[in-house]
This record gives structure tokens, sequence and C-alpha cells, in this order.
């Protein structure tokens, strides 16, 4: 147990987290107030949110208000010899010892006992979570991690530094607001290197290397989890182990739980955009290999395929994850049929007959209005004849070019032989008096 003597101060001043102004301060002022209950409160946070210097900052705030703060080391017994009155600060709850949590406990179900603790969203406990419900009772819990726009120009502010409009709304979009990647990206960034380059490709280069340190050193389960989540773009994983559909989804669910933990994961599962690019950078080939079933799956699932952040696909030829990334083009095609052009290339490009999707590329090149495009794939497959969705493109362009004529002949020449085809081949014949 480390004493803190009143009105001792650090000789070297803890700095502010960045979201001091909006979710401490309120706090620091509860505690300020001369007819103040004894102070208690709770502290929540993912990896690297600034628990810890939030913490010490408390412990610095009180000590000037008179108060005598006790710092919790590892004995249990110790903390239940600590006076009520005295203000015990208990970090990272979740991490230590059941003698220890329930020692702390047993304090915080006593409302005189001055108390102060800071956990990670996980992992908790049902004795770690009546411990946040009681300290919850007289201030609501501080919650850090996420900072807005305006908790980061005030940190700047603060610091007397200032920083490029667009570089402040960059950092913020590809960490995900995230505060540990906030922080990363602010030490990281240098003006001369971002002048030029509105991608911020050093800051970048910056941040995979501090990513990937964190990605290895987190648990093997959850390195594949996060690495699968970036490969499919954010779908839903198959997860190993459980006994049935249910206990999958409980186990899924308590992974994407860690990942946000570790500040990895958004809270709904998807990866941050500097964590999927930082790992799509240096996942190698072989692993990405080792994870095709999963690409296949997330893609089939509905997964959010980018087609302006999917380069690591050109290197890719599996069959299996063209035809997941042709049938996703196909759900696209009616409303982003530029997405959906993107994503048949790449279908292509790993394996997929060009013959499976001249048809759809006419048909997405024709929803672009791009005839010439559209009409010169017709114009060169060999299944024009036999196709019918070649027949009403190229019937389609004919009418897009007021040459109805033309697109009756079409259907003439080839019968139609779906309803669809039908419907449009009776369009033409009305459209020429037949």
């Amino acid at each position: 147990m480390t004493v803190i003597p009143l009105g001792t101060e650090d000789a070297r001043r803890p700095p502010r987290s960045m979201l001091w102004e909006r979710q401490v301060r309120p706090l620091a002022a509860a505690l300020s107030e001369g007819a103040a209950p004894p102070p208690r409160a709770l502290v929540v946070g993912t990896a690297g949110s600034g628990k810890s210097t939030t913490l010490r900052r408390l412990r610095e705030h009180l000590t000037s208000l008179g108060h005598r703060v006790r710092i919790a080391g590892v004995d249990a017994q110790e903390i239940a010899e600590v006076a009520a009155d005295d203000v015990l600060m208990v970090d990272d709850l979740h991490l230590r010892d059941d003698d220890l949590v329930a020692a702390v406990h047993a304090r915080a179900m006593d409302p005189s006992a001055s108390l102060i603790v800071t956990v990670r969203p996980w992992p908790t406990t049902p004795v770690v979570q009546q411990v946040a419900r009681e300290l919850e009772r007289g201030f609501p819990a501080v919650i850090l991690g996420h900072i807005a726009r305006s908790d980061l120009a005030q940190h700047l502010d603060d610091a007397g530094r200032e920083l490029p409009d667009r570089c402040l709304t960059h950092i913020l979009d590809v960490t995900g607001g995230v505060s540990w990647l906030v922080s990363a990206a602010l030490h990281a960034h240098d003006d001369r290197d971002c002048s030029d380059d509105e991608h911020h490709t050093d800051l970048h280069r910056a941040l995979h290397a501090r990513i990937m340190l964190r990605i290895d050193t987190v648990d093997p389960e959850l390195r594949r989890v996060v690495e699968e989540l970036s490969i499919a773009g954010g779908g839903r994983v198959p997860i190993s182990g459980g006994t049935g559909q249910d206990a999958a989804d409980d186990d899924a669910d308590e992974l994407v739980r860690r990942g946000h933990a570790e500040g990895l994961l958004e809270r709904r599962g998807m990866p941050l955009p500097i964590v999927r690019s930082a790992i799509l950078a240096s996942m190698p080939a072989r692993r990405v290999a080792e994870l095709v079933g999963t690409i296949a799956e997330g893609i089939s699932r509905d997964a959010v395929v980018d087609p302006g952040a999917g380069s690591w696909l050109e290197g890719l030829h599996d069959p299996t994850v063209g035809e997941a990334l042709m049938h996703h083009g196909d759900t696209l095609a009616g409303a982003f049929p530029a997405r959906a052009l993107g994503l048949y290339r790449r279908a292509e490009e790993c394996g997929v007959p060009p013959e499976l999707l001249v048809a759809r590329r006419a048909e997405a090149h024709w929803a672009l209005g791009e005839l010439d495009a559209a009409i010169a794939l017709v114009d060169a497959s060999h299944r024009a004849a036999t196709e019918p969705r070649l027949t009403d493109v190229a019937a389609g362009v004919w009418a897009a070019r007021g040459m109805m004529t033309h697109a009756d002949a079409v259907y003439r020449g080839t019968p139609p032989t779906t309803p669809e085809s039908t419907a449009s081949a009776t369009i033409a014949a009305a459209g020429i008096g037949s």
C-alpha cells in the first residue's frame, strides 16, 4: 500500500487525458463541493484510454482538497484496514485476484467508505459488476475511450499545438476516435510528412507498427478473430468450439467484447479502419490463404467489401472467394453498379470464368449509362445468342440510341425465353408499331 501524504504532489505533474474536460471535470467538480458525500467513483475505459492518467490526476486533485489518498497494492488485508475517510484508489480492478476484489467489494458496499476504481469494459465478473453498480449510485460512471472532435481540439489548445483541419479530420476518421490510437497518431504526426500527402502515408506506417505490436501481444484466439473480421471487412466470422448456434453466438459476442476492450474493434464488432489497414498491409500471403473460407463466408453474408481498399485481394486466386465476390456484386448491382463492377473484376482475378461474368458486367455498364462498354461486351461474347441477359442489353443499347427497329430485330433474331425478355421484346415491337 502506497501512502500519499497530505498536500504532497508528484514532482512531475501527470498530464490530463483528452477526455478530461468532457468526462472527468464534472466528477472533479462534484468532488470539490463542500457538502459532497465521500468521494466514490467508477472510471471505465478500454486499453490505452487514459484510466491510469485520470486516476493520477484525481489523486492530485483530492490531495489538494485535503483528502488522504491510499493506492491499493496487492494485499487484500491492507485494503480492509484503510479508514473509511481515506480515499482508496484501485486501478484495473478487473485484473486483480479474487481476494483483493472481494475486499474492494466489501468496501464498496459501505456507502460511507471513499473508493475510486478503474476497470475495462471486459473482462468482468459478477463481483466487479456489483462494485460498479454500488459506485454508480453516487455519480455516473466516467466513460473513457472515444475522442470527439471537440475533445481533440481542446487538447491541442491546452498543449499550445496547432493541427491542420484536414489532418485532424483524417486522424479521427482512421482511428474511429479511439483514445490510444488518437494519442499515437498525435505523437507520430508531422506536418512536414503530410503537407503534400493527403493520404498521410508516413503517419499510417507509424500507426501500423504500433497496432501490429499490440496485435502480437493479444492471445491467439483474439488475434485470429480480429484478422478474420479485417479480412472479411467486418462480416460475421465463424467461431469454433461451440456446441450449437447459441453457443457459437455467445463465443463470438465474447470475442467482440474482448476486441473492443483491447481498443481494436468497435463495440459492434467492426475493425477500426486503421486496424484493418494495418492487418491487411502486414498479413503474409500464407495467412491470407488460411483464411480463404472465412473471406468467402464473410462476403457471402453481406460483409462490406470496399472496392477502394481491397487491393489486398488482387494477388489472391481462389475460386471460392471469387464466387463469393461475384454473388456479393449481384446484391449491389441494382443500387451500386459501379461497386458491383469492381467486385466482378476481382472475382475474375480470383479465378471465376469470364463467361460467368460477361452478362453481369454488361448489365452494370448499362445501368451506369456506359453504352459503348456494354455493347462491346455483348459483341465480344460467344454466348450473346444464348444468354437472355446479353440479348436484353443489346436491345436496350439500340433502344437508348433511338434505333428501336434494331432493338426489335435483336429479339426477332434471338426470340425471348424469359418473362423479362418477353416483356422487353413486346415493348420493342410496340415501339415500331408492330
